[in-house]
């Protein structure tokens, strides 16, 4: 999994780097509990990215499986049930994780304004991307929806993750402009 991994890891990394100096800034939080919240919070993104890979190799041997092409990749690669299963356990993690992290940041941003803020645009799109997730978990148990079709719905969620994290923290959020 690695040899898959370490190519999007290296882009997130050059695009950390690469994201203007001008929008990022310190977070005004500290604490044990806002440790917390951005721990579980990059560990939410980590299994989302994990879910994405594994659902990416998934559709790549399907479509290698499909077409007869068994070359020495194929035979090198998980099955497609030990992928799918790897998938779903990494994006439970990923609920688990966002689920307690979200949490602990509106106990964050209660302390240090002394008002809820339920109308930061990162929240929204936070639980919009918890609501897409416990979908594909829910739907990729059903047999209609295992597989390719669970996979697919796997990707389109990580691209709105993508664009939680980058667009959504550089230009539109107003707490949370930092990565």
């Amino acid at each position: 999994m690695g040899a898959f991994v370490l190519p999007f890891i290296l882009v997130f990394f050059l695009a950390a780097h690469l994201a203007p100096p001008d929008r990022l800034s310190p977070p005004p939080a500290q604490g044990i509990a806002f440790a917390f919240h951005v721990t579980l919070s990059i560990l939410a993104y980590t299994a989302f990215a994990l879910s994405f890979v594994l659902s990416l190799i998934f559709l790549g041997e399907q479509r290698l499986l499909r077409n007869r092409k068994l070359g020495d990749v194929v035979w090198r690669l998980p099955a497609l049930e030990l992928l799918e299963r790897m998938s779903q356990s990494s994006v439970l993690v990923g609920l688990v994780s966002i689920a307690i992290g979200t949490a602990l940041g509106f106990l964050e941003v209660d302390r240090l304004s002394n008002q809820y803020s339920f109308f930061d645009p990162k929240y929204i799109i936070t639980l919009l991307v918890l609501a897409l997730y416990v979908l594909y978990f829910r739907l990729a148990k059903t047999a209609s929806w295992r597989g390719g079709r669970a996979s697919k719905l796997c990707i389109f969620n990580f691209v709105i993750v993508v664009l939680s994290f980058t667009v959504v923290n550089l230009y539109v959020s107003h707490s949370h402009r930092y990565f």
